[in-house]
């Protein structure tokens, strides 16, 4: 894996094939170190709500393994989701790997106003901040924890 100010690129190899097959171990998930302020429970049932909007997104042939949303939870808070498969991955293989990122949000992104579950297959990510657009370098938040998952 590596990390610049354009992203986070993962890099694969192996001496088996893995194209086109479902694959989560391990896994990276980072999440943003600050609590959501607003009311947690609704802010919960519309993430997962976005979840699986954008999720429906990403399995459809014609997004390319790509959804992408945003819902305005107040006046001034917008919540950002972005959920991607590799195109190798067949619409249920896809399902089934975002499935699981997103089954990691309660336990690891309990709360918090930001969270990124990377897989070799897939990748979800929510934020309060907008993420479909390249951040200028001089933007940085250094709030954000990062733990990796072996099996």
């Amino acid at each position: 894996m590596h990390s610049n100010d354009s992203g986070i690129h993962l890099y694969r190899y192996s001496n088996k094939g893995f194209i086109g097959k479902l694959d989560t171990r391990p896994g990276i998930l980072y999440r943003n170190g600050d609590n959501v302020t607003i009311e947690t429970e609704r802010f919960n049932e519309e993430l997962g709500k976005l979840m699986e909007k954008i999720g429906s997104q990403a399995v459809e042939p014609r997004n390319e393994g790509l959804g992408k949303g945003q819902t305005k939870l107040s006046p001034f808070v917008t919540l950002y989701a972005l959920a991607q498969c590799t195109r190798d991955l067949s619409a249920l293989s896809c399902a089934q790997c975002l499935s699981i990122a997103v089954g990691n949000f309660p336990n690891f992104c309990n709360n918090r106003k930001g969270c990124r579950v990377l897989y070799s297959s897939c990748y979800t990510r929510y934020e309060l901040y907008p993420i479909f657009f390249p951040l200028g370098s001089t933007q940085r938040f250094s709030n954000t924890q990062m733990m990796m998952v072996y099996p």
